[in-house]
This record gives structure tokens, sequence and C-alpha cells, in this order.
């Protein structure tokens, strides 16, 4: 009886395992020059979150950090 209960719970714990490991590549794994894309000329990009914002905004939606 606990076989097959061994057997589900093993095959969580390792499917767990490659979602976390996804999870830190795709947090970690990647450059700065590789994360930052070449944006559209209706976006700017904030320097200190690398995320893009309206051409008009005059500071990040996101951080608050004054754009450039």
């Amino acid at each position: 009886m606990f076989a097959p209960m061994t057997f589900i719970v093993t095959i969580g714990m390792i499917v767990s395992v490659f979602a976390a490991v996804a999870i830190l590549i795709r947090a970690f794994g990647q450059s700065d020059a590789g994360h930052r894309k070449q944006l559209s000329n209706d976006r700017r990009e904030c320097h200190k979150c690398y995320r893009r914002n309206k051409k008009r905004a005059k500071f990040c939606a996101h951080c608050g950090e004054k754009l450039k």
C-alpha cells in the first residue's frame, strides 16, 4: 500500500525541484545584456529596474525612479 504513495511523493518532489531550478535559471541565468531588449520608439527603459515605460513618462511606473 505504501509503495504507490511513496512513488507519487517522489515524483512530486522531483517535479518541484525541476520547477525551482527553472525559476532560478530564469531569474538569475541571464546577463543584463540579454535581459535588456531593444526598445521601440514609443517606449523608454528605466535605468534602475529596466522596465519599459511610456515615452512621455517622467518617472518609472514600477519603481518610481526619474527617467532620463
